[in-house]
């Protein structure tokens, strides 16, 4: 039994946020999703993002190779949603792949419905916007992938959507936070996946995939 009084909490991270570096732009795989041609690709390029354009994601595994997902919201995922098209497809990619960023960006105006789909992008951006603007933002967005107290506050956000009890979520997030900190070589710990449905260790174990681990914790 986990004794409260000793858990780990994400806030110990704090110190730790400024030890580590953030990987080279070249290191992280970006996609962006749209069945136009995307203006500043070739300039990302140039300005050393790893990026490739998909004209659609048929499914959400279509992306799941991708660190950083840049969707837009019109004429893409179509086969997913009739209706909500993109805004739907990101929907999907928090609840399969939480730990990936992901920026939504449209030269549309929307109405109130799609606030829900919405909230589950990282970052959205207008889709015109320079290229100026799409480099500061992709750098944030690497700076958000493997920034352990952001990437944990989404994966808890999941947890909890999905009814894990708060005592297994502490716990995960004591198991999380001792390895960050080296204390724990293993995440998530073995004793604690038959607490959750195989769902959610499913998602577990893709976190442990993520970026922030390969990079940094692996």
């Amino acid at each position: 039994m986990l004794l409260l009084g000793k858990a780990r909490s994400i806030n110990d991270l704090r110190n730790y946020q400024s030890t580590y570096t953030v990987p080279a732009r070249d290191r992280v795989r970006i996609c962006v999703v749209d069945n136009e041609d995307f203006p500043p690709l070739e300039r990302l390029r140039r300005n050393n993002f790893s990026i490739i354009h998909l004209r659609d994601a048929e499914n959400v595994s279509a992306v799941a190779e991708y660190d950083i997902v840049l969707a837009d919201i019109q004429g893409v995922a179509t086969r997913l949603s009739e209706n909500y098209e993109g805004a739907f497809l990101i929907k999907e990619i928090r609840k399969r792949y939480p730990s990936k960023v992901v920026i939504a960006f449209t030269a549309q105006m929307f109405n109130a419905s799609y606030n829900d789909y919405f909230r589950h992008a990282d970052t959205m951006i207008v889709k015109d916007s320079t290229t100026e603007t799409w480099v500061e933002n992709l750098d944030h967005a690497i700076e958000l992938a493997v920034d352990p107290i952001y990437q944990w506050k989404k994966l808890r956000t999941y947890l909890l959507d999905q009814d894990v009890t708060l005592a297994s979520v502490m716990r995960f997030e004591d198991d999380y936070v001792r390895n960050v900190l080296g204390e724990r070589a293993q995440f998530p710990k073995s004793s604690l996946l038959p607490t959750v449905s195989e769902d959610v260790r499913a998602i577990l174990q893709s976190f442990t995939g993520s970026l922030l681990f390969k990079l940094l914790l692996g």
